[in-house]
């Protein structure tokens, strides 16, 4: 297998999930560092940008990991990607930084119709990132401890939230359950990744008051920043959670969430609750799974609001 082989080789690897990460990209990193370690005794480092959620902390299990930032002009080896369907509009300059200068480049990732990019491509049709890792870990006879079985159960949990998204398939639910074999507390899990600190429940609120709707009541869509103001830290908030919420909204078919970045681009992520909404995504440059979907637009904030929902409303419209 290309990616056993290349690990082999390498001295040194970094993996990295796209910035922001959530729970998927932060399990399937988790799972394929421990992999790294344990069966071909290697020390990978695991490298992120933007925050790691709240929700997602107590998965993390005192792995030191590094701020991309702090190493970008580093040399690895073996870069390996994660969770992560295009350099340009999900990693940030230092990511894309490790990313160049790595020797070799493996990408693992379940956005079907995302880009081949590096050397090794592991694309396939999954909930999940988390259930192709598992399913090679599974294949290659791998040992799956149950802190293993944590991290690739939560970021299939939270990728097919909690199991009810259109594409958790049976073959998802049957990888599920060969990770709940190794004891991990599902309901515990359950619990923690719903709970959130004080200050991402507020940001989150705050966020939710000011979201708007279009005047046909069909696109609900909200925008914010997570620029670092005078070295604070950026305050967070739960792009799934907003979305979630603004979809439980009677008539809405379809939802944006609009966040502008460190270096000025703005990622727009959507929803639809039954358009093929990877197809609007694909026109600007983006794309994801068939209800939920992302890219990137320019800024500023206002202006990309303004050329994206007219666009999407005109989308959600076009059969009806």
């Amino acid at each position: 297998m290309p990616l056993i082989e290349e690990i082999k080789k390498a001295k040194t690897i970094v993996i990295m999930p796209h910035r922001n990460m959530d729970g998927d990209a932060l399990g399937s990193m988790l799972a394929m560092g421990h992999f790294c370690k344990n069966e071909f005794d290697k020390n990978p480092v695991l490298a992120f940008e933007g925050v790691i959620p709240d929700n997602m902390r107590f998965i993390s299990n005192g792995w030191w990991m590094r701020k991309a930032e702090d190493i970008r002009d580093s040399v690895f080896d073996l870069a390996i990607l994660v969770d992560t369907a295009d350099i340009d509009s999900q990693l940030e300059i230092d990511g894309r930084a490790l990313w160049a200068n790595a020797k070799r480049r493996i990408k693992i990732d379940h956005h079907i119709d995302s880009p081949p990019i590096g050397d090794v491509n592991i694309i396939q049709m999954a909930a999940a990132t988390s259930e192709i890792v598992a399913n090679i870990a599974f294949e290659n006879e791998w040992k799956i401890t149950r802190d293993i079985a944590r991290f690739l159960y939560v970021g299939i949990y939270m990728d097919t939230g909690g199991f009810v998204y259109d594409y958790t398939t049976p073959e998802t639910m049957r990888t599920t359950a060969r990770l709940m074999e190794f004891k991990l507390d599902h309901t515990e899990i359950a619990r923690k990744v719903s709970e959130k600190t004080k200050g991402t429940f507020l940001n989150n609120l705050d966020t939710i008051a000011r979201a708007l709707f279009t005047d046909d009541d069909k696109i609900g869509y909200a925008a914010f920043s997570v620029k670092r103001t005078d070295g604070a830290e950026r305050p967070h908030r739960e792009t799934a959670w907003l979305h979630q919420q603004l979809l439980g909204v009677k008539d809405v078919e379809a939802t944006a969430i609009f966040k502008e970045m460190d270096d000025g681009k703005i990622q727009v992520s959507v929803r639809s609750k039954t358009k093929p909404i990877h197809e609007f995504a694909a026109g600007f440059g983006g794309g994801g799974h068939l209800l939920a979907s992302g890219f990137a637009v320019d800024g500023p904030l206002a202006s990309a609001v303004v050329r994206v929902i007219p666009k999407l409303q005109a989308f959600i419209n076009a059969d009806d």
